[in-house]
């Protein structure tokens, strides 16, 4: 077998008990992405047999997991969105189309393929755990994909969709604008050195007596974990999330806005909420710029219902 032809893919289920027979969106991983894989548990049965040693064991669980890094392709990212917002509004009576993905109350049934050379896999009944969009300079994008399901199969064909991003464009830093305020509402230009935004559902997976295999997959709500670096010419920003609004007693928020392109087509992420904190920038004989590490999570503001809004410019029509 071939590590090299290995794909992944994803549709959104109708409901809990009907997965999908084919993918929506499918596209490339990066190496070390196992894809769609099934977590075997056995355990040893301490129970004695007038033997020095253990003969008994049972199968305690079998779970559907989904693990897979890749980049940020301009159609399958859509769905990826949905899966860990759960809401989205999606305006244009043609091409581009602007979607908006906001917190909902609950997030959809996905189904996930996986193309290992001739080995086909798939897992159903899947919610997304984590998304995490990760760059550093220059680089491409990568986007970490974290979900759990309740059934797997192995499919004898995988009809390849419209939407094949295998050899797909994606969106990238180079060409983004990057907006970031320690603490304010409205974000300001800065020059943003990398950084990470990850949204989280908390899922929890529940076993029932009759089935090795899980028979639900519960979420929580949205939690986002921000990560900037910025350069700064002085320490200005980081005197002001240590010395607060109004003294060192007092609680400071900011805000940024982050937006990736692919030719006329983008993807940003913004939020007006984040109390930032940043560790002091270390001394270092051989010079160089200074930089700071922020991190922080996304809240819901004032009139506001979702913690982080992620707006998305692409070819589909609908998600």
């Amino acid at each position: 077998m071939n590590r090299a032809l290995a794909l992944v893919g994803v549709a959104e289920q109708d409901d809990k008990a009907t997965a999908a027979t084919n993918p929506d969106y499918w596209h490339g991983v990066l190496p070390g992405s196992r894809m769609v894989s099934e977590e075997l548990t056995n355990q040893p049965d301490d129970v004695t047999t007038g033997l020095a040693g253990i003969t008994h064991y049972y199968r305690e669980g079998l779970a559907p997991v989904v693990g897979f890094n890749t980049r940020a392709f301009k159609q399958a990212i859509g769905i990826y969105l949905k899966g860990i917002f759960g809401n989205v509004s999606t305006t244009g009576a043609e091409a581009p189309y602007t979607h908006v993905f906001t917190a909902g109350d609950s997030i959809p049934w996905l189904t996930f393929f996986s193309k290992l050379d001739t080995h086909l896999v798939n897992a159903t009944g899947c919610k997304l755990d984590t998304l995490e969009i990760k760059w550093d300079g220059s680089k491409p994008i990568e986007i970490i994909v974290a979900s759990a399901g309740i059934g797997s199969g192995r499919p004898a064909s995988i009809t390849v969709p419209t939407a094949d991003e295998s050899r797909g464009d994606y969106y990238l830093p180079v060409g983004g604008t990057y907006k970031v305020d320690v603490d304010g509402a409205t974000p300001v230009a800065a020059e943003v050195l990398g950084g990470s935004i990850k949204l989280s559902r908390s899922l929890v997976v529940d076993y029932a007596s009759a089935s090795v295999m899980p028979t639900h997959v519960g979420e929580g709500g949205l939690t986002v974990d921000i990560g900037i670096s910025v350069r700064v010419d002085d320490m200005t920003d980081y005197d002001a999330i240590i010395d607060g609004a109004d003294g060192k007693e007092t609680s400071v928020t900011g805000s940024f806005e982050i937006t990736f392109v692919a030719g006329t087509e983008s993807l940003k992420f913004e939020s007006s909420r984040v109390p930032f904190t940043a560790s002091p920038p270390t001394a270092d004989s051989k010079g160089g710029s200074v930089s700071l590490d922020l991190s922080g999570w996304a809240l819901i503001a004032a009139g506001e219902t979702t913690p982080i809004t992620a707006t998305l410019i692409n070819s589909v029509a609908t998600y």
